[in-house]
């Protein structure tokens, strides 16, 4: 949550998937921000990481996170009992690499998703993250995203002016 009388935030698109729009931070620096929520269906996703990509062309010049539920794991560690890469995966690794984005650095908890059973049958997947395009690094290289359950932020050191 922020406070509007230091953050402004103005909507560019909005889809079903995402909320992407532009951020003037309290020293007047200009960031996009994309806030996601990929649906469960993998082959609906594809339409978010196409638009993903077309935002990236769009915010490249200009720092750029992203950040919430994806719906997908990038790596087989990201869930706790599967070893194998899925189609799904690498759909959106594609993405993330077409989109020249990286993880941002994270504390918290591994995994923020589970299927709420117990022994055997017990799943957990990290499916909430955050990115940030090179822009994002370069200006904001200490950022990092915080995970608790179903929740994450970034925190930001803002430079002092």
């Amino acid at each position: 949550m922020w406070d509007p009388a230091y953050i402004a935030f103005v909507p560019i698109c909005v889809n079903e998937q995402a909320l992407h729009g532009k951020v003037t931070l309290p020293n007047m620096q200009e960031v996009y921000v994309s806030f996601i929520y990929g649906l469960c269906d993998s082959r609906a996703r594809k339409q978010l990481w196409n638009d993903i990509i077309l935002c990236a062309n769009r915010f490249k010049k200009t720092p750029w996170p992203l950040l919430g539920d994806f719906n997908v794991t990038r790596f087989s560690h990201e869930h706790s009992n599967c070893c194998q890469v899925t189609k799904a995966m690498e759909d959106f690794n594609c993405s993330i690499r077409s989109a020249k984005l990286d993880d941002l650095k994270s504390t918290g908890l591994k995994f923020t998703w589970n299927n709420m059973r117990c022994g055997t049958t017990a799943i957990s997947k990290k499916l909430d993250r955050a990115l940030g395009n090179w822009q994002w690094f370069k200006l904001f290289g200490d950022s990092y995203a915080h995970r608790t359950i179903r929740v994450s932020r970034i925190t930001l050191p803002f430079p002092s002016n």
